[in-house]
């Protein structure tokens, strides 16, 4: 059993819509809160797994040279007296189940001062600092995502925040972007590495550069311009990339569904994250004929493609 600590806020999980490996090579990125899944602190009667994390990584903050302030008498108290993160995130998907901890952990025991509670590239340091205990080396974005709740636009020059346009409290359209949840979890260092590896071959790394990048831009600046035609003339260019080049990061069992799908003019898919399971993402034209194509598979909404 566990109980709600006063008022405290819910923290989402997120999702990176474009920029996928392609942001290593100077591409922009776009992430956005998703808030079909949800973290917040609670208090247990009993020792939860969470609870254990937790402590861990209190040990391991307290070994740290931080560059702000951090509670650590309030967060071992309150440890003690049974803290966990009460979330619904799945973990292994690339969702940010460990975004939204660092940044509940941030807003609760990290002291900042008003001032800098907006600073994004402040609080970007803050959270890689947070995040190293999740993956070796974290960027911060994850946390900044689930911190702001709103989507943000990454690129060379910096980070912006965009208008909160992205939600299934959209006007109802047949235009969608929609998960398929592959049920499969996994690791996104193995992913990356490999990626890495492939791009020290010359033709893979300028081929990477001179198509998928620009791609991505395109598809990034047409959904933000709400230039669906652009947008669905694009995807197709990216799933048929990806197939070809991201094969490792296509899970087997769904290898088949991936080649149907380029030849479909309802919808698009494409890697959600680093791939290898957990969500795969997709776009749809026709959101009800997709259903129907896709009826054997777990669906899910993400929001409407609204003008």
């Amino acid at each position: 059993m566990v109980e709600k600590i006063g008022l405290m806020k819910e923290f989402y999980s997120k999702l990176l819509l474009f920029g996928e490996y392609t942001v290593i090579k100077g591409s922009a990125a776009l992430a956005i809160p998703y808030q079909r899944y949800s973290g917040q602190w609670r208090f247990a009667k009993e020792k939860t797994k969470s609870n254990k994390i937790l402590g861990e990584w209190l040990v391991y903050l307290q070994q740290q040279t931080l560059d702000f302030d951090f509670q650590f008498d309030r967060f071992a108290a309150d440890l003690a007296n049974g803290l966990t993160f009460d979330s619904d995130i799945p973990q292994g998907y690339g969702v940010g189940s460990s975004g939204a901890l660092c940044a509940a952990l941030l807003h609760e025991y990290v002291t900042v001062f008003y001032s800098k509670k907006k600073d994004i590239f402040y609080l970007k340091k803050c959270f890689i600092q947070l995040e190293d205990f999740f993956h070796g080396k974290g960027s911060g974005i994850d946390p900044l995502i689930c911190y702001f709740n709103r989507p943000m636009t990454f690129q060379t020059t910096g980070i912006t925040l965009q208008n909160n346009w992205i939600t299934t409290e959209n006007t109802p359209t047949n235009q969608v972007c929609f998960l398929i949840n592959t049920h499969i979890e996994r690791q996104t260092e193995p992913l990356v590495t490999a990626f890495l590896e492939q791009c020290e071959k010359d033709n893979y790394s300028e081929k990477l550069t001179k198509e998928l990048v620009q791609y991505n831009n395109n598809a990034i600046e047409a959904i933000l311009k709400k230039d669906y035609n652009t947008l669905f003339n694009t995807l197709p260019q990216i799933a048929q990339f990806q197939f070809e080049a991201f094969q490792k990061m296509i899970p087997p069992s769904f290898n088949e569904l991936w080649r149907r799908s380029l030849d479909e003019e309802a919808y698009d898919l494409k890697l959600c994250g680093a791939g290898g399971g957990g969500f795969i993402l997709g776009f749809a034209k026709d959101w009800t004929a997709t259903q129907a194509i896709l009826n054997e598979y777990d669906l899910e909404l993400v929001f409407y493609l609204n003008d």
